[in-house]
């Protein structure tokens, strides 16, 4: 299936989710998937992806899905998927990093960056997983993802993040040429980072404030809060001094997301084996696990559950 063969192609990738400090965000590897789009001249547009049964695809193009598994039933247009989230075909390379090798591939991309290797990582494996001094600041890290403009980006803003995903050699160097950037691009993300500095103590006392903190009997520390912690994780697990926080995922409705901190005593232990879950009734042989990431540091599953 050769990209240029379609008059059309249109890129759907998930929806972006609103953070404690009122921003809304993507992960890097769809934020660079809109970039993509644009800079080829493609039409992209974020969906529901837990809603998501293909009624969005446009008949007549070539619809390219990436950073969600779809459930179509009836396709009723041409579509492709890279996403890195089924468990019965494991991958260490982000929907962005699959994508730009199928466009190098088809001789539409040169070469695929060198730093999609860190970004994956940094997607698929945790944070943890990336040198210290590669890691970008959190605040700033959150403002280039919330400087995505709606409609999506224009296509000399797109192009500028290609080129300097081309020329950066660590994801913390991506983030500060972007933010520091003299574009409208850089001035938004700048402008978005001073409102999170100024929301971050409100958010951050808020979540705290009504944070349920127990102890399992195997004297696992976890809290459980009521909204998506995005770019506050490793400040709550300080100030709440626990091992695991859970939170409800931001991706799948009536699913939860369990964290392990992955600074802590528990840094080198799946967060699977600290959490058990309960079969809803005895005919029921499968967990209900959503997605599991290969780094250990996370686990989305529907309840009933428990630390163990």
């Amino acid at each position: 299936m050769h990209f240029s063969d379609y008059d059309q192609v249109w890129v759907l990738t998930h929806s972006r989710t609103p953070t404690p400090t009122g921003e809304e965000v993507g992960h890097m590897d769809d934020w660079a998937i809109m970039a993509t789009a644009a800079h080829m001249g493609w039409g992209a547009k974020r969906v529901d992806a837990d809603a998501f049964d293909g009624s969005e695809m446009v008949v007549g193009a070539l619809n390219i899905i990436c950073d969600f598994l779809p459930n179509i039933s009836v396709p009723s247009a041409h579509f492709v998927v890279f996403d890195h989230h089924d468990p019965q075909n494991p991958t260490s390379k982000c929907s962005a990093h699959q994508l730009f090798e199928e466009l190098v591939r088809q001789g539409l991309m040169r070469e695929v960056p060198a730093l999609m290797q860190e970004i994956s990582a940094w997607d698929v494996l945790g944070p943890n997983s990336i040198p210290a001094e590669n890691r970008p600041d959190p605040d700033k890290y959150f403002s280039i993802l919330a400087a995505e403009p709606r409609d999506g980006f224009d296509s000399k803003t797109a192009s500028f993040i290609l080129t300097m995903l081309e020329r950066s050699f660590s994801l913390r160097q991506l983030v500060d040429e972007l933010f520091s950037s003299e574009t409208a691009f850089g001035a938004t993300a700048r402008q978005i980072y001073d409102q999170i500095v100024q929301r971050r103590e409100k958010a951050l006392a808020e979540i705290v404030s009504g944070a349920v903190v127990q102890e399992s009997p195997a004297g696992v520390r976890y809290a459980t809060i009521s909204q998506n912690p995005a770019g506050l994780l490793t400040e709550l697990f300080s100030r709440l001094r626990v091992d695991v926080i859970i939170h409800p995922n931001e991706r799948t409705k009536g699913a939860f997301s369990v964290v392990r901190d992955s600074n802590g005593r528990f840094a080198n232990t799946p967060v699977a084996e600290l959490v058990q879950l309960v079969p809803v009734d005895e005919d029921e042989d499968k967990p209900s696990i959503v997605f599991c990431h290969p780094g250990g540091f996370l686990l989305v599953v529907k309840p009933p559950f428990v630390v163990l």
